[in-house]
């Protein structure tokens, strides 16, 4: 699809060109925050109730640079009692184990969450950018090379 941005005049063409990034990087944060904090109430909503520890944990960073670049990032941080990070355990479950005394406890079965909603904010994402990019006169174009 392409689109054009129709202005008359030299003034015209510079007062848009000066605000066109500006815009840009305010919707674009918006839209880079919005799908973060989604994601985060996704992973949440498929996260155990049991104990709350990893739905408790879940939580959005946000970031940027010095050029208006945004980006954002959703964390699981809760731990095990032992210190390793239970949202990969629970992501990528665990072979057979057993307590100190011998005692077999199993294996834990994966289960995919938060890869599978990342995936997907990532692709609402990425189309609500374009969206608002040609929306603003620019042609996206997509190449596989």
């Amino acid at each position: 699809m392409n689109t054009k941005l129709e202005i008359k005049g030299l003034e015209e063409l510079r007062a848009a060109l000066k605000k066109l990034p500006a815009d840009l990087q305010r919707e674009a944060a918006v839209i880079v925050q919005a799908q973060a904090e989604q994601m985060a109430v996704d992973v949440q909503g498929q996260y155990p109730a049991a104990t709350g520890n990893l739905r408790s944990h879940v939580q959005v960073v946000l970031g940027g640079d010095a050029v208006g670049g945004v980006s954002a990032r959703v964390l699981s941080t809760a731990l095990t009692r032992d210190g390793r990070h239970l949202a990969n355990i629970y992501e990528k479950g665990t072979p057979p184990r057993q307590w100190k005394n011998g005692k077999g406890t199993g294996r834990m079965p994966a289960t995919k969450v938060f890869i599978p909603i990342a995936q997907l904010r990532r692709r609402v994402m990425v189309a609500a950018l374009v969206d608002a990019v040609e929306r603003a006169g620019l042609t996206v174009t997509t190449s596989t090379a």
